[in-house]
This record gives C-alpha cells, sequence and structure tokens, in this order.
C-alpha cells in the first residue's frame, strides 16, 4: 500500500486502462508521489500496527455490543 501511494498514481499493466498513472496528463495535481526511506517504511507500519490492539479485538467481551438482543 505504501508503495502505492509513493508512487503517486496507480500502474495498470493489462488491459483497456493499461499505462502509469503517475504520468497521466489529466491526473489531479493534488495527486502527488512521495519518498520514503525504507526506515521511515518500516517505521510508519509500526506505527500502524500500533493502532492495533489484538487483546481487545480478540477479547469475546466485546463480540457483540447488542448483547441483550441475542437470544
Amino acid at each position: 500500500m505504501i508503495d502505492h501511494y509513493q508512487a503517486g498514481g496507480r500502474t495498470i499493466d493489462k488491459g483497456e486502462f493499461a499505462g502509469i498513472g503517475s504520468k497521466n496528463p489529466f491526473k489531479s495535481e493534488f495527486i502527488s508521489g512521495f519518498k520514503l526511506s525504507e526506515t521511515e517504511k518500516q517505521d510508519l507500519l509500526a506505527f500502524w500496527r500500533s493502532l492495533t490492539d489484538e487483546k481487545f479485538i480478540k477479547n469475546p467481551a466485546f463480540s457483540n455490543p447488542y448483547p441483550e438482543k441475542v437470544k
């Protein structure tokens, strides 16, 4: 996903719409690529992973937000 956004446009290899999206002359000026070092990519992934609390999402006590409606 990082590489996709880093490129500044999608690349389609086959079919009617094949091409390099980052070079499309009709692309919005607001869509641009960016550069991240491998260390920065790893830091970004670590940050995203820190936003997921595995204990919380696997806790059966939180599996049904409407327990009174289920019988």
